[in-house]
Formats: structure tokens, C-alpha cells, sequence
């Protein structure tokens, strides 16, 4: 199976996103200068996430489709890795920033 999405992303022209299962294997390519590097993108982080923003080609509908190719493949599970790392990332920013005002609290008391 194949889905096809075309992205507006920061450049003129639009990027296309493709996902494809067959059998277990999964994959995504992206035709923005990070997914043609092999480097994970947010054009497919976003609609993987279920994210369509700048979605042009008016397929939004086969975002169910999509989840249902991505379900129970080790991509998924790579996925779920960075998206709970990703989290834990912004939580230490937050707690970072707590205790820098913190310091400074008590730097100028």
C-alpha cells in the first residue's frame, strides 16, 4: 500500500511525502532537503502525528489509512521513542528555566 501527500512547506514549491507498507516493512520518503539526506523531517513527523498543516493535496482523510500502515511496525515504535524523548527534552527545558529564574531569585536578594 502507498499514500501520497503534498506538503507547503518552507519553500515554493511543495514537497511530496510518501508512505509505504508492504508487509511489514514501513517506510517514508520526503522530497524536502532533510528527507533527501535521510534525515528524519517534520513534514513526515507531522502527519504522522496527524499534523496537516500545509497539506495541499486534499487527502486529509486518508490520515486514518496512514495510522493504520504505521500500526505495529518497528517504525512505530522508533516513533513513539523520539516522541517520548522529544517530550522529555521540552519537560528539562521547563525545569531548566524554573531553576535559572530560581537563581536568579536568590542571586538578587
Amino acid at each position: 500500500m502507498e499514500l501520497k501527500f503534498i506538503i507547503q512547506g518552507s519553500q515554493p514549491e511543495p514537497y511530496q511525502v510518501v508512505f509505504r507498507r508492504t508487509g511489514s516493512n514501513f517506510t517514508a520518503t520526503c522530497t524536502c532537503k532533510g528527507g533527501e539526506m535521510g534525515q528524519v523531517c517534520k513534514h513526515r513527523m507531522n502527519l504522522l502525528k496527524g499534523d496537516i498543516a500545509g497539506l495541499m493535496s486534499g487527502n486529509s482523510v486518508q490520515l486514518a489509512q496512514l495510522m493504520e500502515m504505521f500500526t505495529g511496525t518497528d517504525v512505530e515504535q522508533a516513533f513513539v521513542n523520539l516522541v517520548e524523548a522529544e517530550a522529555a527534552v521540552e519537560a528539562a527545558k521547563s525545569e531548566f528555566s524554573r531553576r535559572k529564574r530560581a537563581l536568579a531569585r536568590v542571586m538578587n536578594d
